[in-house]
């Protein structure tokens, strides 16, 4: 199995945090304060039995009697980001609003670490601390249609992430510079408090909390139980793909200083879409708006059909689009990116996500409002095989430090950033 160091850059202007002091929590190494078994146990017993004490997946092939037929499946899966995500933390099954609250109050009396995770990833750990009280939310999942709020058809898309990892009401997609950010999506969210009282929190309760929720990424407001979500008709899509494998390093770069020239063109027309930059391939989807094959053959066929072998998709319902598309697969700018395809195991993805109706969204809300006027919104990535040394991994994650650098040098220092769960903590002055 590879596995994979991922730090983002966006060609954004910095968000500032004001760093607040902070309570160092109680953690299982601490003997003294944390819960002794029989609080552990009587926990337990007021949750109905959903509280679990983890361990790595693979401790069933070294137990001193092996499940074998277990083993062979986590074995099977361990690359598997999917399996992976299955694996339970502190809590298992659904969570009710009752162990929320039980789950709150002994992490108050405790003065516990507690770790919220429903979906999605945080890069920096922070989603699968060590030593503290894991919640997980997983399973916390139904859908429920208001029909005295939405179109009485029920053939409709909320605005999600395109990774299918991430839940509802998170991410970013396709979809995000028509319709802009999820964020700007929400009407109303039902959150328990930190004191374990349950409120609602729309645009006339809580407003504070609700300014906040929407975008806010660098704290734990709440955990929130649900969320009401606008929606939209299912619109027609149109997948342009492109994948180029050039003979040669004179033929790659020519492609990739067209492809930054096109780039504005592209945004101005309304385009969304995914690049992906390795040392052998340069890999398109990209989408026109509205499904509109004609905007598709004046822009980016022209330009790039003496480059590419292109492939054309309809597909007259988003769904048809996401199952397909998405889970299948300047000239410094351009000097720039081809930097990032030296080494192996090197993977520089660009999304087209950012920019176009976000620009325009009048909404009052925690987003950083970078997110409406930059062009991309870039992933660096590496990999290492399992059995890599740790200061061969330091050295990987170094290396990841130094190409950001580069990013941020084209677009101008201090007008770049990231948002905190897919930051890199050994960047220099991030603040």
């Amino acid at each position: 199995m590879q596995n994979f160091l991922f730090f983002l850059i966006i060609i954004v202007l910095c968000q500032h945090l004001i760093a607040s002091e902070r309570r160092c929590r109680c953690l299982s190494s601490n003997s003294s304060c944390w819960p002794n078994a029989s609080v552990w146990q009587t926990f337990n017993e007021s949750i109905n039995g959903q509280l679990i004490f983890p361990k790595p997946s693979t401790a069933i092939c070294n137990s001193n009697s092996p499940n074998v037929n277990a083993c062979i499946t986590a074995i099977e899966n361990w690359s598997n980001p999917f399996w992976r995500s299955e694996q339970a933390g502190a809590m298992q099954r659904s969570v009710p609003m009752l162990a929320v609250n039980a789950t709150l109050q002994l992490v108050n009396r405790y003065n516990l670490r507690l770790v919220i995770k429903t979906t999605g990833h945080d890069f920096l750990g922070r989603s699968t601390a060590n030593g503290a009280l894991f919640l997980w939310l997983h399973h916390m999942k139904n859908l429920t249609f208001i029909n005295n709020m939405l179109s009485s058809q029920y053939n409709l898309i909320a605005i999600g992430g395109a990774a299918s990892t991430v839940g509802a009401s998170g991410g970013h997609g396709p979809l995000t510079r028509w319709k802009v950010l999820t964020a700007d999506q929400v009407i109303e969210y039902d959150i328990i408090m930190a004191d374990g009282s349950r409120q609602t929190v729309n645009s006339c309760q809580n407003v504070d909390l609700f300014w906040a929720l929407r975008g806010g990424d660098a704290e734990t407001f709440a955990v929130v139980l649900s969320i009401t979500l606008r929606t939209y008709p299912s619109p027609c899509m149109i997948s342009s793909n492109h994948f180029l494998n050039p003979p040669n390093n004179a033929s790659y770069a020519s492609f990739v200083h067209h492809f930054v020239q096109l780039l504005p063109i592209l945004a101005d027309s309304d385009w969304a879409g995914y690049f992906y930059l390795t040392i052998k391939t340069f890999t398109l989807a990209f989408f026109p708006p509205n499904g509109d094959n004609d905007i598709a053959n004046t822009t980016i066929y022209q330009l790039l059909n003496n480059f590419t072998q292109p492939a054309y998709y309809s597909f007259p319902k988003f769904i048809d689009f996401f199952v397909t598309v998405m889970e299948s697969s300047s000239p410094t700018v351009a000097d720039t990116f081809l930097q990032f395809k030296d080494q192996n195991g090197s993977l520089l993805i660009g999304h087209l996500v950012v920019g176009g109706k976000v620009s325009d969204t009048t909404q009052n809300n925690s987003i950083n409002p970078a997110w409406g006027t930059a062009l991309l919104h870039m992933i660096y990535a590496r990999s290492w095989n399992d059995g890599t040394s740790i200061e061969d991994q330091e050295k990987l994650a170094k290396l990841v430090t130094e190409k950001l650098e580069i990013l941020q040098t084209i677009a101008g220092g201090s007008l770049s950033g990231s948002y905190m769960n897919e930051a890199d903590p050994n960047e220099k002055d991030w603040q």
